[in-house]
């Protein structure tokens, strides 16, 4: 069963939406990313579509209608980044457990493009930690 570019709501990471990126390794693990949405404030020092934030890592932002679940739904309503320094190995069975016991609920799969963006700042992030970067070969 290929996962990558699943899309799950998740209450494991501070109820955030999480997308998978690779396929799986050797250990039955995939690199998760969670996604995090842009904070405003007027005095930030960064700005986003000209509007001042707080800071946040550019290497991948999404906006909102990026990616849809399959009822028709934006699963991201506010502009977001990939939060690359939160990114996680799971292992496939600890996942499908999580979404048994409803910890992780599934979403959608995200469009080709969308998980492209998302693999490629992971690349060009220096938030991800080295260790994950042996999950570049499996994009």
């Amino acid at each position: 069963m290929n996962i990558k570019g699943t899309c799950y709501f998740s209450k494991l990471h501070s109820e955030h939406i999480i997308v998978i990126i690779s396929d799986k390794n050797e250990h039955n693990q995939v690199l998760l990313i969670p996604l995090c949405s842009i904070k405003f404030i007027e005095n930030g020092k960064h700005e986003y579509n000209n509007k001042q934030c707080m800071p946040y890592d550019s290497a991948c932002t999404l906006n909102t209608g990026d990616i849809i679940s399959e009822k028709g739904v934006n699963v991201i309503t506010k502009p977001t980044y990939a939060l690359y320094k939160r990114a996680e190995e799971i292992d496939i069975n600890t996942l499908n457990l999580s979404q048994l016991n409803g910890i992780l609920e599934y979403r959608c799969k995200v469009d080709n493009n969308i998980l492209e963006q998302l693999q490629n700042g992971a690349k060009l992030s220096h938030n991800l930690q080295g260790r994950r970067y042996k999950y570049f070969d499996l994009f």
